[in-house]
């Protein structure tokens, strides 16, 4: 053993385990313990930031949407005749104004609420067709017209100031008995005063109110529909598949603790800060700032990553509720979408054929350090270097009736919790 220990060639590889093989485990585990981890955590903490941000924006539009639609109907003509009730010919114009109030109907989608009331907070015209092309039932027409609008809270503000927002609600313009998801019998809508002339030379003044109820379907729809998808090559004729299918989306109030809207129907409602959700750290992190991170958190038994952005505020015309998105989180997750933004980039400059082989090549050690360390440099250098909307078009869309327009978000850069 002590001749075998004296040889030359012995001794030199000793050294050479010694200077190289000995730094390169030390190197290699530092990698593997300390950079893929902390790129992982770029990497999600940047496409929760994203998303987070376009949800948020696409909601924007939903309101801003609808909100036009009422300012549109109150400029009618035939509307502002009918409740002015010049010479008592409002039953001339109801017709018409029913037929509008119908197509708008269908335009939300379905169970939506279109209807008119005068000074007197009294139904003068309403829809009578629901978003399926089936009429109203009688009990809904007649909760319509029994009820003295000019009680509601909304009703003096939109008279006084020209138009008012109404936030989330259960109605109750829906039958208890009435088999519909929880979602269709909460809504949200807008008012918006009419001017008209009573008499032919009369100064315009107000007549009366349109309002314009909005199912909640439609923003759960975009709740419970979401997911990031990547579409494949030519050759498998666009079809899609679910690449991060653990991430979710949530809505909360402007008190950014209530739940409004989330995959699980049976969280609405809940404080987040009480005790039946238990995250009081993340309602301190949405009331801090209007984009950011959450602070890691644990939600069923299950360690999460998450990312939120405020809505518009009520004084820019929106609701200020504040749009989650969270995943769960681990490194096999985030070496997949690693190589989903690597593909997706290659895509736009190789061959359907050489991606899909340097594709495989990633997928088949997605949690190897080096992989992910020169995946990584790749991702950085050409998918999250230009402006964060071509960076989401080029990596992922989500999947939403919405989905075909996308715009970047214009606030400050984010803040991370």
């Amino acid at each position: 053993m002590q001749g075998m220990v004296r040889r030359i060639s012995t001794k030199w590889v000793l050294a050479v385990l010694a200077v190289v093989v000995l730094p390169f485990l030390g190197f290699a585990w530092y990698v593997d313990a300390f950079v893929s981890q902390r790129f992982s955590d770029d990497v999600v903490r940047y496409h929760l930031l994203g998303h987070a941000a376009e949800l948020a924006e696409r909601l924007d539009r939903v309101v801003e949407e609808h909100q036009r639609d009422v300012r549109v109907l109150a400029k009618v003509q035939d509307l502002s005749l009918s409740l002015a009730d010049r010479e008592e010919d409002a039953a001339l114009f109801e017709e018409a104004v029913v037929k509008l109030f119908d197509a708008q109907v269908r335009e939300a989608g379905a169970g939506a609420f279109v209807f008119a009331v005068d000074t007197e907070g009294e139904l003068v015209v309403s829809n009578r067709l629901g978003g399926d092309g089936n009429a109203l039932d009688p009990w809904t027409l007649g909760e319509l017209e029994r009820r003295d609008w000019r009680s509601e809270p909304w009703f003096l503000e939109a008279m006084e100031k020209g138009s008012a927002s109404l936030d989330v609600f259960r109605s109750d313009l829906v039958h208890e008995s009435a088999d519909v998801p929880l979602e269709a019998r909460y809504h949200f809508g807008f008012a918006e005063r009419v001017d008209g002339r009573r008499e032919t030379w009369a100064p315009e003044e107000p007549v009366g109110l349109v309002i314009n109820l909005v199912p909640w379907t439609i923003v759960q729809s975009e709740i419970s529909g979401y997911g990031v998808i990547r579409r494949r090559d030519r050759v498998s004729d666009f079809a899609s598949d679910n690449i991060y299918d653990s991430t979710y989306a949530w809505v909360w109030a402007d008190d950014a603790d209530t739940i409004l809207a989330h995959p699980k129907r049976e969280l609405y409602g809940k404080r987040v800060s009480g005790e039946s959700v238990a995250l009081p750290q993340m309602v301190a992190a949405a009331k801090e700032t209007e984009w950011g991170m959450y602070p890691d958190y644990e939600f069923a038994g299950m360690a999460k990553k998450g990312a939120f952005r405020h809505c518009r505020s009520r004084d820019e015309g929106g609701y200020g509720w504040v749009v989650g998105v969270g995943v769960r989180f681990c490194a096999a997750s985030a070496c997949r979408l690693v190589w989903t933004c690597r593909t997706s980039t290659a895509r736009s400059t190789r061959s359907p054929r050489r991606s899909r082989r340097r594709a495989l090549s990633c997928c088949s050690s997605p949690c190897s350090s080096r992989s992910s360390w020169r995946a990584g440099r790749r991702v950085r250098s050409r998918t999250w270097r230009p402006s964060p909307a071509a960076s989401r078009a080029a990596t992922s869309t989500l999947r939403s009736p919405y989905a075909a327009t996308t715009s970047s978000p214009t606030s400050p850069a984010p803040s991370t919790a």
